[in-house]
């Protein structure tokens, strides 16, 4: 008898080959699982769009505040219009998207000096495509 024939039965699979399909099949059933639980799970609802403001830095002339949008409604916010004032003074900014569980993060910039404690940030607006 020769090893080619111990190693593998004849039309039979060999162990890597076994373990190669057992994987795959995890891999498979695991993408279907997550894919029918995201299903149920879904809901059409609008995107809830929270507006957070970071500390004041300064940059040459200007102050500029990190801004961080985050979505956590299920719809997809495009051309989101952010405001953001220190009470005198308005800087503003456009995000493309705002997917929904996401954070985006920008920032504005002002000319002169920024109260921190007078800052506020609100969205004007935002498209649902």
């Amino acid at each position: 008898m020769n090893e080619e024939s111990k190693e593998k039965p004849p039309g039979g699979k060999n162990a890597l080959e076994w373990a190669v399909f057992g994987a795959s099949l995890l891999i498979v059933l695991g993408v279907a699982g997550v894919l029918a639980m995201e299903a149920f799970r879904w809901q059409n609802t609008p995107a809830h769009l929270k507006v957070e403001l970071g500390t004041p830095e300064r940059k040459d002339a200007d102050w500029c505040v990190p801004v961080k949008v985050s979505n956590e409604g299920e719809g997809l916010a495009s051309n989101v219009e952010i405001e953001v004032s220190d009470g005198e003074e308005k800087a503003g900014l456009t995000l493309d998207f705002v997917p929904r569980g996401t954070v985006m993060e920008a920032k504005v910039c002002f000319p002169g000096s920024v109260d921190p404690a007078g800052l506020k940030g609100r969205v004007l607006g935002y498209e649902e495509p």
